[in-house]
């Protein structure tokens, strides 16, 4: 949840930089307006990298995490299986893969 959370504050942060980005309309000459265009824009290609890479950290986690998770729910349950068996295994490589 608190991972899902900060994901979100993110993207909302690159939202607002994006719709600030617009052309803006006031007193000032082109060039001022250029140059805010500008910084908003570094801002918002800022913001979109550390989501893109917090949501690829976060997605490896949850394909890593998930098979050993689910498999020890199963064990929890009672069920046992040759396959689940062999499962359980793949689930602890992926793990450990993650925390490598």
């Amino acid at each position: 949840i608190v991972i899902v959370t900060i994901y979100s504050y993110m993207m909302l942060i690159a939202r607002q930089h994006m719709r600030r980005i617009q052309p803006l309309s006031g007193a000032g000459g082109p060039q001022e307006e250029a140059a805010e265009s500008h910084a908003f824009y570094t801002a918002l290609v800022k913001h979109l990298k550390l989501a893109k890479t917090f949501g690829i950290v976060v997605g490896a986690f949850l394909v890593c995490w998930t098979p050993f998770l689910l498999m020890m729910a199963l064990k929890l349950a009672g069920i046992r299986h040759e396959l689940l068996d062999l499962l359980r295994g793949v689930g602890f490589v992926l793990a450990y893969c993650n925390s490598f």
